[in-house]
């Protein structure tokens, strides 16, 4: 029987299977949808290739095709692929529709794809995923994005990546977002990478956010910043981590920032430090800024920072700190500096420094400190060091310190000085203490001044000590002064000697003493001066001592007593000498007896003299001598007269009524 379109849609499908086979294309061609659409299943199962081709595109999309094989889809022309409805579609079975070639896939439309069921969706093979058009992709429902299966999410390429849209992204479960490659993800625009959810960016593995270009970190959004895990913090490249802009930078949380390694920190933007908290960070962390990105670091940054971060600043960092910068430093900082970083201070930067931020500077830093260092620090900065705190000052500091510092420090800070800082002090620098310092000396300070500290000091200095702090200056010390030095010394002072410092005075100090600071002099002093001394005394001087000193001169010390200094003697200072100083004058000394003193001897003090020093009294000594004294002469006296002597006693009128030469 011959099939064409006249023929009953009964008697098609009473066909058998076999009868089905041998329609020729002719027969097959005439036939109408409708005749068609009365095939049964079994009928399309036996329609060969040659058959399946001979139709229409209106008599395929009329053909019940859910009992296609999957060697007769296969075989679909483009066109037929094309010509087949959703509801056709939607029909096939999972392994004809895994049976369809990349190109018979790339004809489907796009409401073609849209019809399919998620099932059938997810049966497609990664081939066939891989081979759809970017229109085609992002033709695809959102449930039929959901859909797709983690192998056939990996096979995306990068083409279609960007066909995605926002909605669809946004469909991807964290299972297929773990699933995409690192050549997908760098494909993604920093659109898409925005239109992430935080589920989904939670869900990145390290691997794929390693794989995040530079173009795409400025579209990562601040909120999705702020829910990366720390390790997607940790894995971020320090290119990556160079790209962040300041806002994304400013969203990073406490414990995300400290999640930020060593290598990481330093790839930042300079002005990214600023807006990230770094209070979390470890010594390690604070130690790996670059000195470009501490300065954009306020005071209020670098105020805040612990005891435990503060041992990460290094020196280099120390160096670059600006002025500001140190003065906004928290005691906490400048309290817990070691020495490599106090050394690591500039002279400048040291000078800025607040009294509150003197006051906490641990011992060990100040005793690290290098005199350059230090003559940075302003007086109102030295005064603010407690004494304990400059006691630990080295030598070499204390020597560098300028005449103005010095002068700066208070009194209970002079009073801490150990005895070799003090005698660090340059001589010249030591003249700039004040008497009000001066008076904070210890005897024991001063007995550890050099003499050539001593001998800088100004008269109005050596004025300003106590008599206790005189004490303390040495025998070695006393012998250095000048004369000049010698005259501030006030009376009370002088007064205050002690005998072996009296014994230290040179014959020129000696010569320069007032004759104030002489008549201040006790008899204990007097009596302990030594006959070189007494003899570099001028006449003056002698004349000025008080009659107590006289009288406290030891024979020894009359002995001494120049013709000079006789003559300068008082009549006053005579009668004060005992017969046996009279007694201890040598010959030579004599003449210088003055014929006024001669007349105020009294009877004792002329019999003490020996009959050689009477011996060599001058004819205007003898006229001198007063009747009563011509009577207390001894024989002995009388009997060594010159006759010289005795022709000046002659002439005297009262001469016959002395006993001594009655006889």
């Amino acid at each position: 029987m011959t099939i064409d379109s006249t023929t009953t849609t009964a008697a098609i499908a009473a066909l058998t299977p076999a009868q089905i086979a041998a329609l020729t294309k002719a027969e097959l061609s005439s036939l109408t949808t409708a005749q068609v659409r009365a095939f049964t299943t079994t009928q399309v199962a036996a329609l060969t290739t040659e058959a399946l081709r001979s139709f229409t595109t209106d008599q395929i999309s009329a053909l019940t095709v859910s009992n296609l094989t999957p060697d007769q889809a296969s075989n679909l022309t483009a066109a037929e692929i094309g010509a087949l409805t959703s509801a056709q579609l939607k029909t096939l079975s999972i392994a004809v529709l895994g049976s369809l070639t990349t190109a018979q896939v790339r004809a489907l439309t796009t409401d073609q794809l849209g019809s399919l069921a998620s099932t059938q969706i997810t049966a497609l093979t990664t081939e066939q995923i891989a081979a759809l058009k970017n229109d085609q992709l992002s033709g695809l429902g959102t449930s039929q994005i959901a859909a797709l299966t983690a192998a056939q999410i990996s096979c995306l390429t990068v083409k279609q990546i960007v066909a995605l849209t926002a909605t669809e992204i946004a469909t991807l479960s964290t299972t297929q977002v773990t699933a995409l490659t690192a050549d997908q993800l760098s494909g993604f625009t920093p659109e898409q990478i925005g239109a992430f959810s935080i589920p989904q960016m939670r869900s990145l593995l390290t691997d794929q956010i390693v794989a995040l270009t530079i173009k795409q970190i400025p579209g990562v959004t601040t909120t999705q910043i702020a829910a990366l895990t720390t390790l997607q913090i940790s894995a971020l490249t320090s290119t990556q981590i160079s790209k962040l802009t300041t806002g994304q930078a400013d969203a990073l949380t406490v414990t995300q920032a400290a999640a930020l390694s060593i290598e990481q920190i330093p790839a930042l933007a300079a002005g990214d430090i600023h807006v990230i908290d770094i209070s979390k960070w470890g010594s390690d962390q604070i130690g790996s800024i670059t000195t470009t990105q501490l300065k954009l670091l306020t005071s209020d940054d670098l105020g805040v920072l612990s005891k435990i971060q503060t041992a990460g600043l290094t020196p280099d960092q120390i160096a670059k700190l600006t002025t500001a910068q140190v003065r906004g430093l928290s005691v906490t900082v400048i309290a817990s500096l070691n020495t490599d970083q106090i050394h690591a201070f500039a002279s400048t930067q040291l000078a800025v420094l607040t009294t509150t931020q003197v006051g906490v500077l641990n011992l060990d830093c100040l005793a690290a400190l290098s005199a350059t260092q230090t003559k940075g620090l302003t007086t109102t900065e030295l005064g603010a060091l407690t004494g304990v705190q400059l006691n630990t000052l080295s030598t070499d500091v204390i020597f560098g310190l300028t005449a103005a510092q010095i002068r700066g420090l208070t009194v209970s800070q002079i009073s801490a000085l150990g005895t070799d800082q003090l005698d660090a002090i340059s001589p010249t620098t030591i003249k700039a203490l004040t008497t009000s310092l001066i008076g904070g000396l210890s005897s024991a300070q001063l007995t550890a001044l050099t003499t050539a500290q001593v001998h800088s000091l100004a008269p109005n200095q050596l004025g300003a000590l106590t008599t206790t702090q005189l004490k303390g200056l040495s025998s070695d010390e006393i012998a250095v002064l000048t004369v000049t030095q010698i005259s501030g010394l006030t009376t009370a002072l002088v007064g205050a000697l002690s005998t072996d410092q009296l014994s230290a005075l040179t014959t020129t100090l000696v010569r320069g003493l007032t004759t104030g600071q002489l008549g201040a002099l006790t008899v204990t002093q007097i009596s302990s001066v030594s006959a070189d001394q007494i003899r570099a005394l001028s006449a003056t001087q002698i004349k000025s001592l008080p009659l107590t000193a006289v009288k406290a001169l030891t024979t020894d010390q009359v002995g001494s007593l120049t013709v000079s200094q006789l003559q300068g003697l008082t009549t006053a200072q005579i009668v004060g000498l005992s017969s046996t100083d009279l007694n201890a004058l040598t010959t030579d000394q004599i003449p210088g007896l003055v014929a006024a003193n001669i007349a105020v001897l009294s009877t004792t003090q002329l019999s003490g003299l020996t009959q050689a020093s009477v011996s060599v009294f001058s004819v205007t000594q003898i006229k001198g001598l007063l009747s009563n004294q011509l009577a207390a002469l001894s024989s002995d006296q009388a009997a060594g007269l010159s006759a010289t002597q005795i022709a000046a006693l002659t002439a005297k009128p009262n001469f016959r009524t002395f006993r001594v030469f009655a006889a």
